[in-house]
């Protein structure tokens, strides 16, 4: 499930990573076969019917990506001279503290999969500035069937229109 709304991304993350170019993927896996598989979030792409294909963030691109997002939003802060700036500061390091502890306990894990067992976690991927809608996009894993020693690929296509800013935000902007 990607997590494209603002006020979704505000309700689970805490802010709109979108406005880094970043996109939340939760991702569920169930093994309803009869063999082992093996689950490896670096093999879990996005792929645009164009041929774009994006890997997963690591949590310090991650962090990086949303604290840009972070310091735009803090970034008044600063009017308050060199007291406010010290305070901000300290409390803008205990926020990325907590932010990169979130994304990393979000995180799906590799691991494998007995039959019948199901995980999830989240992924991240930096959307190109340019793509406004997800159709056309499809979530791509790679999973290994241990037992039989044989990849499997599965896909899932997403939908739904991005919205990066808020309309009043957009305004202010152009």
């Amino acid at each position: 499930r990607a997590v494209y709304s603002i006020p979704d991304q505000e309700r689970e993350f805490g802010h709109n990573l979108l406005e880094g170019d970043v996109m939340p993927v939760v991702v569920y896996f169930q093994n309803g076969g009869d063999k082992e598989v093996v689950i490896n979030p670096e093999s879990i792409t996005l792929v645009s019917q164009d041929g774009i294909v994006l890997e997963p963030l690591s949590v310090p691109h991650l962090m990086e990506l949303s604290e840009k997002s972070m310091w735009q939003s803090a970034g008044w802060a600063l009017a308050f001279g060199i007291i406010g700036a010290a305070v901000s500061a300290h409390n803008v390091s205990e926020t990325n503290e907590r932010m990169e502890a979130d994304f990393t306990n979000r995180l799906l894990k590799s691991k494998s999969l007995a039959k019948g067992r199901h995980t999830e976690g989240t992924l991240f991927y930096q959307l190109p500035e340019s793509v406004k809608n997800l159709t056309g996009w499809q979530v791509q894993a790679v999973v290994n069937q241990k037992a039989a020693d044989q990849l499997l690929t599965l896909k899932r296509d997403l939908h739904g229109e991005l919205v990066r800013k808020r309309p009043e935000q957009q305004a202010s902007t152009e």
